[in-house]
């Protein structure tokens, strides 16, 4: 959020020269490619509970959800389509 507050300011104050403007981009790049990445892998971080593989809600789908967790399964998941298409 820093960033895009920060370049738009910038943008408005008509200094966003092209060498700055290829240092942003490809700060955010780096930053929606690690978010992809973690997004996509093994959630290992709770021993009781290890998930080897996809996360449930990529690899079954929310059909598997409970109807409270419903929502949150379909906002995971569009969370990671956007950052797909970020990147």
């Amino acid at each position: 959020m820093f960033i895009l507050l920060v370049k738009v300011v910038v943008f408005v104050m008509h200094l966003f020269l092209p060498i700055l403007s290829v240092f942003v981009h490809g700060l955010m790049l780096a930053l929606f490619a690690v978010s992809l990445r973690n997004q996509s892998t093994p959630d290992m971080s709770d021993p009781d509970n290890p998930s080897p593989g996809l996360p449930w809600y990529m690899s079954k789908g929310c059909s598997y959800a409970t109807p409270p967790n419903k929502g949150f399964c379909m906002q995971a998941r569009a969370s990671f389509g956007v950052t797909c298409t970020m990147v």
